[in-house]
Parts: C-alpha cells; sequence; structure tokens
C-alpha cells in the first residue's frame, strides 16, 4: 500500500502508526538555552559550565540540525509545488 496517495486518517494511522497529527518540533533550544546564550553574548564571551556544555551540544547536534532544516525546507517546496498544481487543476 502506496501511505502517500491517502489522505484519510485512517489510512494514516495504519501506515504510520500515528493519529491524523504528526507531531513536529517547534523550536530547538530550551527558553533556559536561549537566555544562557543571550547573557554569554553580553558578557563579551565570559565562559562559564553551562554554556560550554551547551557549545559543546551545539557543535554535535548542528550537522544533524541543518540536514533535517533542509529537509524540511524541501518537503515545503514540494508541498507547496503540488498544492499549486492541484489548485490550477480544479480550475
Amino acid at each position: 500500500m502506496n501511505c502517500y496517495r491517502y489522505s484519510s486518517a485512517s489510512l494514516f494511522k495504519d501506515c504510520y502508526g500515528y493519529s491524523s497529527l504528526i507531531p513536529v518540533f517547534t523550536h530547538i533550544l530550551t527558553d533556559l538555552e536561549r537566555k544562557r546564550i543571550r547573557a554569554f553574548i553580553k558578557a563579551d564571551g565570559e565562559k562559564w559550565s553551562a554554556i560550554r556544555g551547551l557549545a559543546t551540544r551545539s557543535r554535535q547536534y548542528l550537522p544533524k540540525i541543518e540536514e533535517d532544516l533542509a529537509l524540511i525546507r524541501k518537503f515545503l517546496q514540494h508541498y507547496e509545488m503540488e498544492s499549486a498544481t492541484f489548485r490550477s487543476s480544479q480550475q
């Protein structure tokens, strides 16, 4: 069964084990991480343990985040192209 061709929630659930909504992360950093990064930038680079840990994790995960972001952009580009094609065929 080609699950990509069906929009029914029940078929989607059968294909992926999800309900009709796919959870998507809405942000990368926590509020605390944003606050610490802003404080670090304002403090002209004073390093403390929380910032060193954040820098390490950032370097570690940045390639995957960039890869995921590129995939999301490609998905949206394809999605919008398909939507435009569908709309033009309806006219």
